[in-house]
């Protein structure tokens, strides 16, 4: 018979395990490494579920996995990070987008890891600046400000291949 953290934990994967693996492969490009960043972020809860905040769980999720995705690219020496080519980009603020995706989510890849993560939190993900700043470990303030000048960089990527 399972226990109580046993089934919300299971509930926990069923739940968020298809948009946690997504955000991670956006993130390596990496079938294989995805597999096993998202292993390691759900045994990282699941030894410390007894201690966590139920209530803010995914939050931590995300936390795991971009702390998980910071050290893989750490131990691989390499800032490169895809985005996968199915998603449409719709950002708050227009930026014009006379090419097609394709184009944009190359201009992304060009982005820093700081600022791709923020986008991808941000418009792939829906997150929240108060959830975003949480799984970053940066204020709110500081998650408007990066995705700012995140935006405003691809902006002038886009603008500056226009011609």
């Amino acid at each position: 018979m399972k226990n109580n953290n046993e089934v919300f934990f299971e509930s926990i994967v069923i739940k968020t395990q298809k948009k946690m693996f997504n955000y991670i492969l956006r993130q390596t490009s990496n079938r294989e490494d995805t597999e096993d960043i998202l292993q390691s972020v759900y045994t990282s809860v699941y030894k410390r579920i007894d201690k966590l905040d139920k209530e803010r769980i995914e939050s931590y999720l995300y936390r795991s996995a971009h702390n998980a995705i910071v050290n893989y690219y750490k131990k691989k020496k390499n800032n490169h990070v895809s985005f996968d080519d199915k998603y449409e980009i719709n950002f708050a603020q227009p930026i014009p987008i006379k090419e097609n995706n394709n184009k944009v989510l190359e201009y992304l890849d060009e982005l820093s890891l700081d600022y791709k993560h923020v986008i991808e939190l941000k418009y792939f993900q829906k997150k929240s600046y108060k959830e975003i700043s949480s799984i970053i470990g940066k204020s709110t303030k500081a998650v408007e400000s990066l995705l700012i000048r995140a935006k405003n960089k691809l902006r002038k990527k886009i603008e500056g291949n226009k011609k």
